[in-house]
């Protein structure tokens, strides 16, 4: 019997209406080696190679539970050429946009610097860190990925009277940003920015948007922020430029190969902060995944791949 391996845990209501509409799977909750050759669908976003050599026979369906692959053998699934991958879009977007909004908040006001303030009360009082801290208002704001989570930061930037420039692949009009760049302007509008925001989405194969060049090109004691997909950047390049000093703050949400190696520059990143992925923390109660699995899943077994929701572009 073909299998779905449940390896995101669902309520036990969302289990028994899997498994009284298709009943014709085996639901796992585990997977050891054997079991690996009778899974056709994933839900969850870990698989290494190891795995997925294991399930080569069978595997045609993966549905991450959120709007990343960070997990994924994305490589290999690609060469696979066989395996679907989707996303559930839509999900924690407030948080993720909150998270986003607080950590520029914190770095104008330099609050991770506070902690290294003098402790004589006349010194504490007279600090020339008080000098530097910004106001949002009449910032310029570069959002890089317009999608369901660029465009809820644009618009809480908007609150703060940010000026908000928006970039995405094709040039086109944003309700939330003051204006908007196609991609191939993003080298003329960086040392204009004094926060950048990448929040692109996962893709099989990404080109490198952020290189040295880029970030030569931002300005000093500017803000660079990465949610979601980290695979347009160059994080070498990154940690490189970085140790001049010239950046207010760094933001690092996700990573090209996660979690960063003991050895990885990017832990030495001055005014750098890296965070294991937790911006759309805490999770949404609306059950918008399993929702989402429920009807591809219908789809899926009919054979009408075409109308299933949020496929990657493999």
């Amino acid at each position: 019997m073909p299998a779905i391996f449940l390896q995101e845990s669902l309520e036990p209501g969302e289990i028994e209406a899997l498994r009284q509409e298709f009943s014709h799977y085996d639901l796992l909750f585990e997977c050891h080696e054997k079991q690996w050759r009778e899974v056709e669908i994933l839900y969850g976003n870990q698989l290494t190679e190891d795995q997925l050599a294991l399930a080569t026979t069978r595997l045609r369906w993966i549905h991450s539970p959120n709007a990343d692959t960070d997990g994924l053998c994305m490589t290999a699934i690609t060469d696979q050429g066989n395996i679907l991958v989707s996303l559930t879009k839509g999900q924690n977007v407030p948080q993720i946009a909150e998270f986003v909004i607080g950590t520029i908040l914190a770095f104008a006001k330099q609050f991770f610097h506070w902690t290294q303030v003098a402790r004589e009360p006349e010194e504490f009082w007279q600090w020339p860190l008080k000098e530097t801290m910004w106001t949002l208002k009449g910032k310029t704001l570069l959002q890089v990925g317009l999608g369901e989570v660029g465009g809820a930061i644009v618009e809480r930037a908007n609150i703060f009277g940010m000026k908000t420039w928006g970039v995405r692949r094709q040039q086109s009009f944003h309700p939330n940003c003051h204006k908007t760049f196609p991609l191939e302007t993003l080298n003329a509008l960086l040392p204009t920015a004094h926060v950048v925001v990448v929040a692109l989405p996962k893709r099989a194969t990404a080109e490198t948007i952020f290189g040295e060049e880029e970030f030569k090109l931002m300005r000093n004691d500017s803000i660079f922020i990465v949610v979601g997909s980290a695979d347009t950047v160059d994080e070498q390049a990154l940690a490189k430029e970085a140790q001049s000093g010239k950046f207010r703050g760094i933001l690092l949400d996700s990573f090209r190969h996660p979690p960063p190696s003991k050895s990885s520059p990017l832990w030495n990143i001055p005014n750098g902060i890296l965070t294991p992925s937790i911006s759309s923390y805490p999770p949404s109660e609306e059950h918008t995944a399993f929702r989402l699995l429920r009807r591809n899943l219908r789809l899926f077994v009919q054979g009408k791949i075409n109308e299933m929701k949020n496929l990657m572009q493999m």
